[in-house]
């Protein structure tokens, strides 16, 4: 869950630690993976602040199902992408400033941050 991210396996760790006393059990780790989420809260809130409404349409899309063919009429339908002119400007923000990127070996949009696509797709629960 944390993509071999070593900011935020170290940031778990340490909220891990804190917690446990002897043993790490299964609630621990949700717990101390939920406290990493929280902890980053703020940030990603301020980077949502910055994007139009659509760019964070396409993000919550691109998070919610990493895709190569984000112009295919029912991908665009199923995340309310309104137009091929809408989601090209918005990949090149979002590919930008480095929220997303595409993976060199399925060719797929996805977010970057591993941690704020998980938070990304908590929020649309």
């Amino acid at each position: 869950m944390l993509g071999q991210h070593p900011y935020y396996t170290q940031k778990f760790c340490f909220f891990l630690f804190d917690l446990v006393q002897a043993n790490a059990t299964q609630e621990d780790l949700v717990e101390a993976y939920q406290m990493s989420m929280d902890s980053e809260k703020a940030l990603f809130e301020s980077i949502l602040r910055r994007l139009t409404a659509a760019q964070i349409t396409l993000l919550n899309a691109i998070a919610q199902e990493p895709t190569k063919k984000l112009y295919a009429a029912d991908y665009m339908k199923r995340h309310n992408l309104k137009s091929t002119g809408g989601i090209q400007l918005g990949l090149d923000v979002l590919a930008r400033e480095d929220l997303i990127e595409q993976r060199e070996k399925t060719e797929s949009w996805d977010v970057v941050d591993p941690l704020f696509k998980q938070w990304l797709q908590n929020r649309s629960l």
